[in-house]
């Protein structure tokens, strides 16, 4: 059946892209498409023909070969095309070819998405493809994003996918995965060392990012190693090595794809990390620590005999519950069937409860002596009932690791709080999502651990950065004066814990100071905080170990406030405590204007009021009234009112001499108020004795 399609008319453009261009846009809404059938130069001249052919033209290859995919074809030779020819101004001239070549043998598709003809990408989606692609944004993320942006394709996934493996083959610029890392790793000034086997085969590959080398620089103290699987497609270990910074956060040190977890993978790989630390020149790390791989484990004493080797507490936690929680839980489950109960379950089992309990009392011994007396305590208890945990606990754990897991004697090292490699699994989940697959090369696996990085040294500066301007309100005083902006606020937390300790209860000052809190941790302990407390001394630099202080550069200057004196203040001074005002000296001190003195309207006297118990007249009137008569009320006072009166203007006229020349609170002056209350109080008993 052949398909006869309305020809494309003849006509010039001004370049063979153009060209190709038109002719596939006049094609699409007729579900057909062009692609380049052949092209040739002219000897003579120079110029081109193409012959621009259905893209189902191709010959189907023969099903009697056989092959190791099953895959399909599109070609149906079809006969359909045009011919393009180059002018000598550059130009391209469309034309017809015979008629023969005016007919498809086929039908026209379902949809425009059938020809990668049409599906085929311009620069700048290519280019948007390939960024998207290396901050590793999965394909149906990239193509929602094209699509949101609004430019115009007709890309599918498989393209996308297709744009992405190609992004890599340029990347690696014809070379072999294995040959651009090595390149990269040289060109971008990583620390790497290679090792080969005798044919030439890479077997493991350590790397370092020069500004991880950096932060190395400033906090070399500790050193956590673990290997994750699962990351590359030559199912290689990733060996993790990182640090923990002045603020707790962890930081990649280097990273390590080894052929193998024997005792020899990890002798290269550390004294490798070894000659590292000492081409930077930076101390050896006072600790190193791991989970129980004994290869590592021998391998970290032989390369680093000088820094102490720690065992994972976490880890040593799980293995003990592991092994040892079904067999109590077996047993519960033997005591509900006999006692008919419901069964409870296994980890809030009372006896494994009190069992796990021990253990953990045993791993937290505060001295060799205590850990000793706990051990006897916990055979004796659990030894007939609970041998064979009994036995694990003590030949798999405590009698060989007892210095690498116990408080007694992990204390003894400058451990800074680190006794567990949970910082190393965060660490293996956070490059886990930035890989995302287990079956990349080893250059792409490195690309995006490059990444994560340096994302994570950003998040370290910025965090560093903000808290050195912080500080929190409920820590202050003169005691942080000098290090506050030095170092870090977890040291600073860590002493103002040991601060409150002075005013607990069970405080540890009525105890002899051990050493083992600054010695472990490089802080100072409540003995020495309560000692500057004393002195009435802020805490200097000196006090914390180098691994609690920030990155910077300089030295804080040492200057301590002036002390605060006590303020002189009056007894009974109504001044406010925030007030810039001085209290008055004593010839300032002035009294309030003395009110008049008032007078009776009885007696006639000053001083006093006819309700008044002084007035001598007061109830006169009551005298009158039972007479029926109106008392005569003398206008002239009487002589005895007189001489009263007499007496206490003198008192009064007195005083107030005396008082515009004297203080109120001056000795005179308060003995002539007592006086004068005293002559008041004797007017007054007098005056009573005359009303009865």
């Amino acid at each position: 059946m052949r398909y006869i399609w309305r020809l494309w008319c003849k006509g010039v453009f001004p370049s063979r892209e153009a060209l190709y261009e038109a002719i596939n846009k006049w094609a699409l809404p007729r579900n057909y498409a062009f692609v380049v059938g052949r092209s040739r130069k002219d000897p003579a001249n120079g110029r081109c023909t193409v012959t621009y052919a259905c893209d189902r033209g191709c010959k189907p290859p023969d099903p009697s070969d056989k092959r190791k995919r099953k895959t399909s074809t599109r070609g149906t030779e079809c006969p359909f095309s045009i011919i393009a020819k180059e002018a000598r101004d550059s130009s391209w001239q469309l034309k017809h070819r015979d008629p023969k070549y005016h007919q498809h043998n086929h039908e026209p598709s379902l949809h425009p998405l059938a020809h990668p003809a049409h599906r085929k990408m311009a620069a700048q989606e290519k280019a948007c493809i390939s960024q998207l692609a290396t901050s590793r944004i999965h394909p149906k993320e990239i193509q929602i994003y094209l699509r949101e942006q609004g430019i115009p394709n007709l890309t599918i996934r498989q393209d996308i996918q297709n744009r992405i493996a190609e992004t890599r083959r340029e990347i690696c610029e014809g070379q072999s995965a294995i040959h651009a890392l090595i390149n990269q790793l040289e060109e971008e000034s990583f620390w790497s060392r290679i090792r080969f086997d005798d044919k030439g085969r890479v077997m493991s590959v350590l790397f370092a990012h020069p500004q991880s080398l950096e932060y190395l620089q400033a906090y070399p103290d500790v050193l956590l190693l673990d290997c994750t699987y699962n990351t590359n497609k030559f199912n290689m270990p990733l060996l993790d090595m990182v640090g923990v910074d002045a603020c707790q956060r962890t930081f990649c040190i280097a990273f390590a794809f080894l052929s193998g977890e024997t005792e020899d993978d990890y002798y290269w790989v550390l004294d490798r990390l070894k000659s590292m630390y000492e081409t930077i020149h930076v101390r050896l790390p006072a600790v190193i620590l791991t989970d129980r791989c004994l290869a590592c484990i021998n391998a970290a004493t032989q390369v680093f005999p000088i820094s102490a080797s720690l065992l994972c507490l976490w880890h040593a936690n799980k293995a003990v519950l592991s092994h040892c929680l079904p067999i109590f839980a077996a047993q519960e489950r033997l005591l509900s069937k006999l006692s008919s109960r419901q069964p409870t379950d296994e980890k809030q089992s009372f006896r494994w409860k009190e069992f796990y309990s021990c253990w953990h009392n045993i791993i937290n011994s505060p001295t060799e002596a205590a850990f000793n007396k706990r051990v006897k305590a916990f055979e004796a208890k659990y030894i007939d009932s609970h041998i064979e945990e009994v036995a694990y606990v003590k030949e798999i754990w405590l009698e060989p690791y007892k210095e690498k897991l116990v408080k007694a004697w992990v204390d003894q090292y400058a451990h800074f709080g680190n006794v567990a490699t949970s910082r190393v699994e965060g660490i293996h989940s956070i490059i886990k999502d930035y890989i995302g697959t287990s079956q990349l090369d080893l250059f792409e696996v490195w690309r995006q651990i490059k990444n994560a990085i340096l994302n994570q040294l950003l998040e370290l500066t910025h965090h560093q950065s903000y808290q050195q301007t912080q500080m929190p309100l409920e820590i202050s005083g003169n005691l942080y004066s000098i290090v506050r902006g030095w170092v870090s606020l977890e040291a600073i937390r860590k002493v103002e814990e040991q601060r409150k300790l002075i005013d607990a209860e069970n405080s540890p000052l009525s105890r002899p100071c051990t050493g083992r809190f600054t010695a472990s941790y490089g802080l100072p302990c409540v003995h020495r905080v309560k000692a500057l407390i004393d002195a009435k001394l802020p805490l200097a630099l000196d006090e914390f170990h180098t691994h609690w202080r920030y990155k910077r550069e300089g030295q804080p200057i040492h200057l301590i406030e002036p002390q605060r004196l006590e303020r002189y203040r009056k007894e009974g001074s109504r001044v406010p405590i925030s007030s810039t005002q001085r209290e008055k000296c004593a010839f300032e001190a002035t009294e309030p204007r003395r009110k008049q003195l008032s007078k009776c309207t009885a007696c006639g006297v000053i001083g006093h009021t006819r309700v008044s118990r002084l007035c001598p007249q007061r109830y006169e009137y009551l005298k009158a009234e039972s007479l029926n008569a109106e008392p005569e009320r003398d206008s002239s006072p009487t002589d005895e009112a007189l001489l009263e009166l007499q007496l206490l203007q003198a008192t009064t006229s007195t005083a107030g001499v005396r008082d515009s020349h004297q203080p109120r609170d001056s000795p005179e002056a308060i003995y002539q108020e007592s006086v004068s209350k005293g002559l008041q109080s004797t007017y007054l008993f007098e005056d009573r004795l005359s009303v009865v």
